[in-house]
């Protein structure tokens, strides 16, 4: 099953497309036996199919008419003088069977490795394609969800005046008047008369007179005097 961002990876294809090449293969070579020779004049899908394979293998390069013609006995001998058989040009049982080998080693090999090298690059890159959408949709909701949060942080703050009336009220209530601090200043001290004052420093003055007479300094008794 794929999904966006994800594809078969290039061991799981090999192992759906190893059976299917194992099957031709194996079929090809059992097929062998009792299948008609074919030599210059031959013509049907027969002759397509070995144009085919021996262009895939690299010695036919004309075109895939179905005609054996020059070009493909040509491609014949020489496919046959290479492997060390008879280069006749003649298409029999033998010649047949060491192609059809070749080319089913050459076809599995072909799809092994044909997944290897720009596979795993493209994987890759898509794998990063989509760590990247990852990160940027992750993003993208956390400022969606910030958004949405001062939305209705701004719509309630907006629908309910009255608690920002409760809230000075409250401040009003906790800080106290100027007449309830005039009210706990201290009573003014009183004040003596002027004559319990006077009499009050007339006898301070009389103790240091008699404090200085009684001193043993002569300075201070004369000064007293």
């Amino acid at each position: 099953m794929t999904c966006v961002g994800f594809y078969p990876t290039s061991a799981a294809a090999i192992q759906h497309l190893a059976p299917e090449i194992l099957k031709l293969a194996s079929a090809d070579s059992t097929h062998t036996v009792g299948l008609p020779t074919l030599r210059l004049g031959s013509t049907g899908e027969e002759v397509k199919l070995l144009q085919t394979k021996l262009k895939q293998l690299g010695y036919y390069n004309d075109l895939i008419d179905g005609l054996y013609g020059d070009t493909t006995n040509q491609a014949v001998s020489k496919f046959q003088g290479a492997k060390g058989l008879r280069a006749d040009g003649v298409y029999g049982t033998q010649t047949r069977e060491k192609l059809e080998a070749i080319a089913s080693k050459k076809l599995l090999l072909s799809a092994t490795t044909s997944f290897t090298p720009e596979s795993k690059i493209k994987q890759e890159g898509e794998q990063q394609d989509l760590i990247w959408w990852l990160l940027v949709s992750m993003v993208a909701l956390g400022i969606f969800g910030s958004l949405l949060f001062l939305i209705k942080w701004y719509g309630n703050l907006k629908k309910d005046p009255k608690s920002e009336t409760s809230n000075l009220n409250q401040t009003k209530l906790v800080t106290p008047s100027s007449q309830q601090l005039d009210t706990t200043t201290p009573p003014p001290t009183e004040l003596l008369p002027l004559e319990t004052t006077s009499r009050l420093a007339k006898v301070n003055i009389v103790d240091e007179l008699m404090k200085e007479l009684h001193s043993p300094d002569p300075t201070q008794r004369r000064k007293a005097i």
